[in-house]
């Protein structure tokens, strides 16, 4: 135990030291001819039936390693679904240029938006770094991104592999965000799961007496300590009933349950030395106590939806303008304006004339749910007292056995969503 300790410390003393390290704008400023940091779609583009896989003569210009950005956003998608057309439509969103600015779009000195993309079509996963291109944003329709496939996505293939690699969806998510944090470090990363959602699915406790949370008269909250390998679930009908998770995957039949969601969030923040800044779930129904009071320990904010949320997603193009006009510099806690900032943006986006979201979908609004959390204060706070709360639910219930009528009224009459 003492051994792992300080392995963990080691660790976490190798991140603070490269956290140090020298900005990607000062490093590139050195080496590099004015601008060339930016991906050229000119020059360093190759067009192969997969897609854009001119990568490499990028990837040695930059060496981007050896320096640090502000962010690196993890995008993992989902798609392999009825949602292919809105995860085109989303990168489209991102790559498109803007008519009154420049690297403002996408990837800059100042983020990394890295994207693991797949879909309907059986053409394997694709890894993308996300850049500017010089098309420029016009608004389209569903159906237009229907007709369209994975290779026409303008930004680089960064690596592509076959589909049926045996991996369940969770050591795929697992595997891509610890390369995307060695390949693209940065002092603080968003992680974002892309696709359908379900919400937090109840499962099986260790049971505990209660000597084991309270003594003293002190409250101790522990998440449930169950080890849960990274299997995967070949299919769901061999549980009639189930619901929730996420990054449902109609090829493989594989989803992401609670459980491994919380396992690869945590295993990754320990290979960072540090809780992941910000997470986003882009799906629908995942922003519940339950889900958050999960992912606690190994995310400083968590972002969501509680409610079915719209399939065009969260509003990435304006996000990420935003992230690379240097709005966020601007906070003495990063993370913080970020988790603040992207319910107010997606608030925005919704609005009828004005918002870009708003405008394709005008109904979208009356659905909108988006709150950003801090998951420690969850944690330490707010979990701890909802555990006080049943306590006193259960007195209360003992002392009059009719009062339980009154309860199940109260519970029935408050609002609910699929799930439950």
């Amino acid at each position: 135990m003492r051994f792992a300790k300080l392995i963990v410390f080691i660790c976490g003393l190798c991140i603070s030291l490269s956290a140090n390290a020298e900005s990607c704008k000062e490093y590139w400023r050195k080496i590099l001819p004015k601008g060339m940091y930016q991906y050229d779609f000119g020059k360093d583009s190759r067009l192969t039936n997969l897609g854009n896989q001119g990568y490499e003569n990028y990837s040695k210009r930059v060496n981007r390693k050896k320096c640090l950005k502000e962010w690196t956003v993890l995008i993992y998608m989902a798609a392999d679904n009825d949602l292919t057309p809105f995860a085109l439509w989303d990168l489209f969103e991102i790559e498109a240029g803007f008519k009154s600015a420049s690297s403002a779009a996408a990837s800059s000195s100042k983020i990394d938006v890295v994207v693991q993309l797949d879909t309907k079509a059986r053409s394997g996963v694709r890894r993308y770094h996300l850049f500017e291109t010089d098309v420029k944003y016009q608004t389209f329709s569903k159906e237009d991104f229907s007709k369209r496939s994975e290779t026409q996505v303008q930004s680089p293939i960064v690596q592509w592999f076959q589909e049926d690699d045996g991996k369940s969806e969770a050591k795929r998510l697992s595997d891509f965000l610890e390369w995307g944090i060695r390949a693209y470090p940065s002092r603080h990363y968003l992680v974002i799961t892309w696709g359908h959602g379900q919400g937090w699915t109840a499962y099986k406790p260790l049971h505990r007496s209660r000597s084991e949370f309270a003594s003293s008269g002190k409250f101790k909250f522990e998440l449930n300590k169950l080890d849960v390998s990274l299997s995967k679930r070949r299919s769901r009908g061999d549980e009639p009933g189930l619901f929730g998770g996420l990054a449902f995957d109609d090829s493989s039949k594989s989803y992401l349950d609670l459980r491994s969601l919380r396992n690869v969030l945590e295993h990754v923040s320990r290979k960072v030395g540090k809780k992941i800044d910000v997470y986003a779930s882009d799906a629908c129904l995942m922003q519940t106590v339950e889900v958050i009071a999960e992912l606690s320990n190994a995310t400083r904010y968590a972002i969501g939806s509680n409610q079915v949320q719209n399939f065009l997603g969260l509003p990435y193009r304006r996000l990420f303008y935003e992230m690379n006009r240097g709005i966020l510099s601007k906070s003495g806690d990063q993370a913080h304006a970020l988790a603040s900032l992207i319910p107010l943006l997606m608030k925005r986006s919704m609005h009828p004339t004005k918002g870009l979201q708003g405008r394709i979908d005008p109904d979208g609004a009356k659905y909108l749910l988006m709150s950003a959390v801090n998951s420690e204060e969850i944690r330490h706070q707010l979990l701890p007292t909802l555990y006080k709360l049943s306590v006193s639910i259960e007195a209360y219930l003992k002392e009059d056995s009719r009062r339980k009528d009154d309860l199940e009224f109260v519970i029935q009459s408050t609002p609910a969503f699929p799930g439950s």
